[in-house]
């Protein structure tokens, strides 16, 4: 198994003869990426080139249990594994989708609310001792606060928060920028100019996902599309935790063995067939057979 996969477009097979010879590089077509920021819709995400699963594929995370920067997505129950697939899984964007779990935790002195989170209702009706004129400040009652947290008794701790939606093109930047680096580190036209790369294991790598001063590590794995999964605990920028969980990475990096890449020169002559309902190419080079199924 090489990564990433020797897979093509239709168009590309379909427009060849039965067991014709062509260079591979007819066959194996790129798609064109635009910027996170373009109004299309050619993005990794909408192609389908880049996803988030909830755990690594490839990559063996028991070696880091004696991280306390490793996370433990079995643990975060906005992000539940879809049936008997402990991969599979969806990473919310909304902050509506994290309200519930973020109020099922308070301090001592917030008392128990009937009111589920992000109910809309004003402050007045939600706080209404707080608009008497008795402080400094004249405070708006007509805003809506997403959570109910009312304390219980006067002169309690007051709790209060905003839950923010994490951008979409925020991800589709963060999916892309990491997949860019690792192009130029795995499949470098200026290491390989004349040749397609693969590697019996899948290209990694590690992006930063951050929102003010808080951040957390994804791992990325190119296997056929670019995976990414949650690998650390949340960490400030530049603090401790941050460097913990980038020297946690680099532990796993060092754990792997990467074996030299296939080199494949782009004029390599493939025969392919179309009279099979898919198409299907293949050819011999040295002692590797290579057969390219239509994707």
């Amino acid at each position: 198994i090489l990564f990433p996969p020797l897979a093509a477009t239709g168009s590309a097979l379909l427009s060849l003869s039965d067991k014709k010879l062509v260079p591979i590089d007819d066959i194996l077509s790129p798609l064109t990426i635009k910027s996170p920021t373009n109004s299309s819709n050619d993005h990794l995400i909408e192609k389908g080139l880049a996803r988030f699963i909830r755990k690594p594929l490839s990559l063996d995370t028991s070696s880091l249990v004696d991280f306390p920067m490793l996370v433990n997505m079995d643990e975060l129950k906005f992000c539940p594994s879809m049936g008997m697939d402990e991969y599979v899984g969806t990473l919310p964007l909304d902050e509506t989708e994290y309200y519930d779990h973020f109020s099922r935790f308070s301090l001592s002195g917030i008392q128990e609310s009937t009111l589920k989170p992000g109910n809309k209702k004003t402050a007045g009706k939600l706080f209404p001792g707080a608009f008497k004129k008795k402080c400094s400040v004249v405070l708006p009652s007509q805003c809506q606060p997403e959570m109910a947290t009312r304390v219980k008794e006067s002169a309690r701790a007051a709790s209060g928060g905003k839950m923010t939606s994490i951008d979409e093109v925020a991800m589709e930047e963060q999916f892309q920028y990491t997949t860019i680096g690792m192009s130029d580190s795995y499949f470098s036209s200026e290491d390989y100019p004349d040749h397609r790369v693969y590697y019996k294991s899948p290209p990694i790598g590690c992006s930063t996902l951050g929102a003010g001063p808080m951040g957390m590590l994804f791992a990325a794995e190119w296997i056929g599309v670019v995976f990414f999964s949650i690998i650390s605990q949340p960490f400030y920028a530049g603090s401790k935790n941050h460097e913990a969980a980038l020297q946690m990475f680099d532990q796993l990096e060092s754990s792997r063995c990467v074996a030299d890449p296939l080199l494949i020169p782009r004029n390599f002559m493939i025969y392919c067939n179309q009279s099979q309902k898919s198409g299907v190419a293949w050819g011999q080079l040295g002692d590797h057979f290579i057969k390219i199924i239509e994707a």
